[in-house]
C-alpha cells in the first residue's frame, strides 16, 4: 500500500508576492558593521602580525601572555 503525504494542519502557506516582498526587504537592509568575531576569525585577521612577532623570535608562550595582557 502506498502512503500519501498529507499537509500538516499547522502548516502555513506563503504567496509568491509575500516571498518577493520579503526578499526585497532583506536586500534593502543596510550593512551592519561586525563588532564581535570568533577566535578563528580574530586569528585570521591577525595572522600577519602574529607571524611577524614569531619571526622576531617571540616564543609562542611569551607571545600568548603578551597578547592576553592587552585583551
Amino acid at each position: 500500500m502506498v502512503a500519501t503525504k498529507r499537509r500538516s494542519p499547522t502548516s502555513t502557506l506563503v504567496s509568491k508576492d509575500s516571498i518577493s516582498g520579503a526578499s526585497s526587504a532583506l536586500k534593502d537592509l543596510p550593512e551592519k558593521p561586525k563588532e564581535i568575531w570568533s577566535l578563528r576569525e580574530a586569528i585570521s585577521l591577525l595572522k600577519d602580525q602574529i607571524i611577524l612577532a614569531l619571526d622576531r623570535v617571540y616564543l609562542y608562550r611569551g607571545f600568548a601572555d603578551a597578547f592576553l595582557k592587552r585583551c
